[in-house]
């Protein structure tokens, strides 16, 4: 399981050597920013910041950018949605969970989307969502089918 990320201002006054702000080609603090890393609450960081950068949300941005490459190249976890096309000439959509039951067939993609959102909604549980190809390919989609 990959940390939280925590997103967060430092300051250029507070970067010591031992601080992991501080740049060890230059030999010099690493400017004040905005800056991102991994961490549980109360624990010490899986690796240095990342950053410097100008806003909160261009930080922000930035490490939402990156958990969303790390979440689909981990693939498809156990309480994950599935969708992948079925029947007749795939002319149908079967929702399953990775490592659960199936939750059924529907007669198009924005069916079996709006299952999914309900299921989300009643349970308050809202798992990654798979388009599997039929060759077996991955690919992470939002709620509305998008490619992630």
């Amino acid at each position: 399981m990959t940390a939280p990320i925590q997103v967060f201002y430092s300051d250029k006054a507070d970067h010591t050597p031992d601080s992991g702000f501080w740049d060890e080609v230059e030999e010099a603090p690493i400017d004040s920013g905005w800056f991102y890393w991994y961490c549980f609450g109360g624990c010490i960081p899986e690796g240095d910041p990342i950053g410097p950068f100008a806003t909160e949300a261009e930080a922000q941005a930035e490490a939402d950018d990156e958990e969303a490459e790390q979440v689909a190249s981990s693939g498809p976890q156990p309480e994950d949605f599935t969708l992948s096309d079925c029947g007749p000439l795939l002319s149908q959509t079967s929702v399953d969970i990775v490592e659960g039951k199936s939750i059924g067939v529907y007669s198009c993609h924005s069916e079996a989307l709006a299952v999914v959102r309900r299921r989300m909604e009643s349970d308050g549980f809202y798992p990654n969502i798979w388009k599997i190809d039929d060759h077996g390919g991955e690919t992470l989609i939002d709620i509305e089918g998008n490619q992630v």
